[in-house]
């Protein structure tokens, strides 16, 4: 039963095409002097249908950054679109703060959701001088 099991995954999987979301760039240092600070990225649907795209900031220990905020929570991007999105952090009195900006896609084939969900994080390490 494993056997079938293992080989009807693999048959499934390489019988989807493979996508996935994309985020430029994957990792940033910013400086600062202020006592937030702010980066973009570009985040892109490479898929063939239009899908809804999330995107979310956490912390170092992945949970939600406390007073972030990005231009987009979630935007539908058509076939191949790219969206610019902007994000600032605070510091909180601290002089280095890392993030992670998520973008994410629940697959919508035909109409229909998909039972995975594919996301891609990037990495960002800010330092504030003073």
């Amino acid at each position: 039963m494993k056997r079938l099991v293992t080989g009807l995954m693999v048959t499934l999987c390489a019988s989807a095409p493979a996508f996935a979301q994309s985020v430029a760039p994957m990792k940033k240092e910013i400086t600062s002097f202020a006592e937030s600070f702010m980066f973009q990225v570009h985040i892109k649907n490479t898929y063939d249908q239009g899908q809804i795209s999330h995107i979310e900031l956490f912390d170092m220990d992945w949970n939600p950054v406390e007073g972030g905020y990005t231009t987009h929570k979630s935007a539908f991007l058509g076939a191949g679109q790219e969206l610019v999105v902007t994000a600032m952090v605070p510091f909180k009195g601290e002089k280095f703060k890392q993030v992670y900006l998520c973008h994410s896609i629940t697959p919508r084939v035909n109409g229909k959701g998909s039972a995975y969900r594919g996301e891609v994080c990037g990495k960002y390490i800010a330092r504030r001088l003073s």
